[in-house]
């Protein structure tokens, strides 16, 4: 009958539960300050491991135009443009020029606010908006009551190789913008 499924499955339960205890993680709710910390030192790890790129080729002359690293992605050159655009008010219709894609609105808009000039920016946005993937992990992990484990999360996905290679300084692409967003997204949905 379906009372006795229930009662064996009940004592299964009880057999199989308490054996497993060892996988259960203690809550780790640590205050604000220490929160605080630990985004700060995932941001900067994450940041500074982009920056082997520059050390590597800032004496090749090769790689400079307009006293700046260039770039290192065609897609980039074509974002960019689009940027450019935007800033001079020189789009045509038909001319394909990607004005309406997220980065290039992003990009014109900082390049209003930013001090730096256009090619420095283009340069270094990657880094700074691709090491924000740190930020909602360890909040994740702040929020299901695992700091410490979000914390060791954030850094390991600050440098996890295939986001890593896309969101170095130089590599100015939308995968800056591609797992960053949606990972805040489900941070909101979450809290």
């Amino acid at each position: 009958t379906l009372k006795s499924v229930f009662l064996q499955h009940k004592s299964i339960k009880k057999a199989v539960i308490p054996s497993m205890k060892f996988l259960q993680l203690k809550s780790d709710t640590t205050n604000l300050k220490i929160l605080f910390v630990f985004l700060i030192i995932a941001y900067l790890f994450s940041l500074s491991m982009r920056y082997v790129w520059v050390a590597e080729l800032q004496g090749v002359e090769q790689f400079h135009w307009n006293n700046e690293l260039m770039i290192n992605t065609n897609d980039g050159y074509f974002f960019a443009e689009g940027a450019r655009d935007i800033l001079n008010g020189a789009h045509q219709p038909n001319d394909l020029s990607p004005v309406n894609e997220p980065i290039s609105l992003l990009t014109a808009w900082l390049s209003k606010i930013i001090p730096v000039s256009f090619e420095t920016l283009i340069l270094y946005m990657p880094s700074f908006i691709g090491s924000l993937i740190v930020i909602p992990i360890v909040l994740i992990g702040h929020t299901l009551g695992q700091t410490r484990i979000g914390f060791i999360g954030a850094l390991i996905a600050g440098v996890a190789n295939s986001y890593y290679n896309r969101t170095m300084t130089g590599y100015y692409d939308t995968d800056m913008l591609t797992v960053v967003l949606p990972l805040f997204a489900i941070y909101f949905v979450i809290l």
